[in-house]
């Protein structure tokens, strides 16, 4: 008898050991002091395959008609914070290098902050990417991160994923442990703007950090006869005692098709895939 109660209570203690401890909210969000400055060391790549598409619609004849690699370290200073917590922050790049190919024209452009202070003024940016880059470099993005990570951009341009490279604060809420997140994604080539839905949760906490996992859940009609299915997600990891993000991996796959006229009557098809990778991982 006593054996069977030894093993019966051995069990249960093995069953509550090997539970899963409650995932609770954070309790408190981003927090944010004047002066500070958090760098990121960002990799991302843009890359667009039209294969299947009509040959008649493809842009030069390429199935592959851009693709986009950028590395280096952002900048994020920390200019003001007011009562509620909610800080102003100017992203500034501290280097980076940048290169790929849009249709039959390859572009690059290496820059660090230590060596050039601008990279608009050379007159040798014939590339439309090396001067979306130059002014990247030159216009440093500024907007308002409320403490729970939600960004609005001060000047009236797209808050959109890539162009706030860099500049990624993944919005989580302080009482929540199950919450969705919205975004924007530009699709390039075609110009069609795709909203994201993320379905975020909190899957572990560790030593101060919490890990979120937050697949992508919106499957979007866009806009005309086009129509997109969006899969990927992403994964942060959030330093809850230092109150800041700590790192982010997103990948994004945005799969398009339709219809198109070519020459000499009727219609083709446009297929293709857009995908988005990005990684940041704070520096300091």
């Amino acid at each position: 008898m006593a054996r069977h109660v030894l093993t019966g209570a051995l069990l249960a203690f093995a069953a509550c050991a090997s539970r899963a401890p409650a995932i609770e909210p954070l309790g408190s969000g981003y927090r944010f002091t004047p002066g500070d400055l958090l760098r990121f060391r960002v990799e991302s790549r843009l890359d667009v395959d039209m294969e299947g598409t009509h040959p008649a619609l493809l842009l030069k004849g390429m199935t592959r008609p851009l693709a986009w690699d950028l590395e280096g370290e952002f900048d994020n200073l920390v200019l003001d914070v007011d009562e509620s917590g909610d800080a102003q922050i100017e992203r500034r790049v501290s280097h980076l290098r940048s290169s790929g190919h849009y249709l039959d024209e390859k572009f690059g452009v290496t820059w660090s902050r230590d060596n050039d202070k601008t990279v608009s003024e050379s007159g040798k940016l014939k590339s439309q990417m090396d001067q979306y880059v130059a002014r990247m470099i030159d216009s440093p993005l500024s907007g308002r991160i409320d403490v729970e990570g939600n960004t609005t951009l001060a000047a009236p341009v797209p808050s959109r994923l890539v162009v706030r490279q860099g500049m990624m604060y993944w919005p989580i809420p302080k009482d929540k442990i199950a919450w969705h997140s919205h975004d924007v994604m530009a699709v390039p080539i075609l110009h069609d703007k795709v909203e994201l839905k993320f379905e975020n949760s909190i899957k572990e906490v560790s030593g101060g950090i919490a890990f979120i996992v937050a697949p992508v859940a919106l499957k979007s009609g866009g806009e005309g006869a086009t129509s997109f299915i969006v899969s990927g997600g992403a994964k942060a990891e959030f330093d809850v005692a230092a109150g800041r993000l700590k790192s982010l991996e997103l990948e994004i796959r945005i799969a398009f098709s339709g219809k198109g006229p070519v020459p000499g009557g009727g219609e083709g098809d446009v297929r293709g895939v857009a995908t988005y990778r990005e990684t940041q991982r704070l520096v300091q």
